[in-house]
């Protein structure tokens, strides 16, 4: 994470600016540019007359540089935000954010999951983490089955249940309740090994 974000300081956001959308720098895009192209330009025996890419094509993957900034901008500011985060309130106000985000890909592909599926994912796990009351984990189970959770596939939301279930059961002290708890699980939509 420290090394993007040092890249992105470097060639994307403005001097002395923290990480953020908003401060993404077009002079900086247009400089990396700039070296880019310059070193392209090295690697070929026969140089084009232009020193500079120009026009149509600069202005394309300019836009291009800053959308691909924006995404890994937001990314990092949110990782970092669940990773700091204290309480559950504030991480239900970034999944929501995480939700809305016009950034982050929510379509997962056969290669990857989305920006939107792991961050949700890691903002539930740092949820149970932080969650100190069987009530607490009882609502993040629920949330987990509700719209919130649309960007989970399948095995994140079992891995999910499975983690909140195991802190519910640390925290429990009643026999009874952790009773409760095991009949929960058996009527959860868990894989069998799990």
């Amino acid at each position: 994470i420290e090394l993007m974000k040092q890249y992105l300081q470097e060639h994307f956001i403005k001097e002395n600016a923290p990480v953020a959308v908003e401060n993404i720098n077009s002079n900086k895009i247009d400089e990396l540019i700039d070296i880019a192209w310059d070193v392209a330009g090295n690697l070929i025996r026969n140089k084009k007359k232009t020193s500079k890419l120009v026009s149509g094509p600069r202005v394309n993957l300019r836009h291009r540089l800053e959308e691909i900034g924006k995404l890994i901008s937001e990314y990092l500011v949110t990782v970092e935000q669940i990773n700091n985060a204290k309480k559950a309130q504030d991480i239900w106000d970034i999944m929501s954010n995480v939700n809305s985000s016009k950034y982050l890909t929510d379509a997962d592909t056969d290669e990857a999951v989305s920006q939107k599926s792991e961050l949700i994912s890691l903002a539930y796990s740092k949820s149970i983490e932080l969650a100190t009351r069987g009530s607490d984990l009882s609502t993040i189970l629920t949330k987990l089955q509700q719209k919130i959770s649309k960007y989970l596939n399948d095995s994140q939301k079992q891995a999910l249940t499975e983690k909140a279930y195991l802190k519910q059961i640390e925290l429990e002290t009643s026999e009874k309740t952790v009773l409760n708890i095991i009949k929960s699980i058996s009527s959860a939509e868990l894989t069998d090994d799990q």
